[in-house]
């Protein structure tokens, strides 16, 4: 009797780890990776932020991290870099109807817009944006359509860019 117990008790023991192995490594390169990959970067992705996106579908369709309270328009045309992701903070609007180009590491603040379809001008504009690299966009920003932000460029809070700087 004791050696039918051992017996179950190996193939239990294979049986659970050949199962549970693959479920595993499904559960860990969907749900864990995502957060413990960014915990360093500046854009870091949190779990609450990664289920609301992706499982939930607020703004499934981005492939960069953004927050649920964020609008994200014409995702098709926006190109976002390494490390960086606008609209990961809170409230933004990103209207990427003529293109927008954010380049690597570029943070954006909460509140910021980046328009480059504006409805409220009588005249409409087919220009896109160009944000280069390590950019700091401040909190409450407007950045309006043809503007060209060079690389290490800080916008300050509550500002409405319309002229480009493309030295930076």
């Amino acid at each position: 009797m004791n050696l039918f117990y051992r017996i179950l008790k190996a193939i239990r023991r294979r049986y659970i780890k050949f199962v549970a192995d693959p479920v595993l490594v499904l559960i860990t390169r969907l749900f864990v990776k995502p957060v413990y990959y960014t915990t360093g970067n500046e854009s870091a992705i949190s779990f609450n932020n990664w289920f609301l996106q992706k499982v939930l579908g607020f703004n499934r369709a981005c492939y960069w991290p953004v927050h649920f309270t964020s609008t994200v328009q014409n995702w098709k045309n926006i190109f976002v870099g390494v490390d960086a992701a606008p609209g990961i903070s809170s409230n933004c609007i990103i209207d990427g109807t003529n293109g927008i180009y954010v380049d690597d590491y570029t943070q954006v603040a909460p509140n910021v817009k980046l328009l480059t379809n504006n409805t409220y001008v009588s005249h409409r504009t087919d220009k896109k944006i160009y944000i280069g690299k390590y950019c700091r966009i401040g909190m409450g920003s407007v950045i309006n359509a043809g503007v060209i932000l060079g690389d290490f460029t800080t916008v300050s809070a509550g500002s409405v860019v319309r002229d480009s700087f493309p030295d930076g």
